[in-house]
């Protein structure tokens, strides 16, 4: 199972209980266990921060992206980079997938990432 179809599955059930969390969990342990990386589930504490990270992956692609391109809003992206838990590292490729994806210039980034 892609990661793509995962993050859709994530962002269509807007992962509101422990009933959808288990489900992905599930999922995952599952692929993990076929592509021979795990032997037994994965650990609560490693699953929620890698669902954490997803989300805040997700709204910022999704949401605060499109934001801050139309807007030119570095403080915006400034902020979710300090308070989401995603590296600068990260945002930068998250970044780049969303201009290939939305077919969106490369340069208006540099626009956003140079306004500090």
């Amino acid at each position: 199972m892609s990661n793509l179809i995962v993050s859709k599955y994530m962002l269509k059930q807007e992962i509101a209980g422990g009933g959808e969390r288990d489900t992905i969990k599930r999922i995952v342990s599952i692929e993990l266990r076929h592509q021979r990386i795990l032997k037994g589930d994965i650990p609560d504490n490693i699953f929620d921060v890698g669902l954490r990270l997803a989300k805040s992956s997700l709204v910022y692609m999704n949401t605060l992206l499109p934001i801050i391109v139309s807007q030119g809003d570095a403080g915006l992206r400034e902020e979710f980079i300090r308070d989401s838990g995603l590296d600068r590292l990260l945002v930068e490729e998250l970044e780049e997938f969303w201009c290939v994806r939305e077919n969106i210039p490369h340069h208006r980034l540099g626009l956003i990432r140079s306004r500090l």
